[in-house]
């Protein structure tokens, strides 16, 4: 789990969650 403070609110990504963006963001970025 992913946890961050911005704006006095706490923003929680879960790991399948990131771990679905981070495969999206690879697979677009190109070489």
């Amino acid at each position: 789990m992913l946890k961050t403070l911005r704006d006095k609110q706490m923003w929680l990504v879960s790991q399948p969650d990131h771990a679905e963006l981070a495969g999206l963001l690879a697979a677009n970025w190109g070489n």
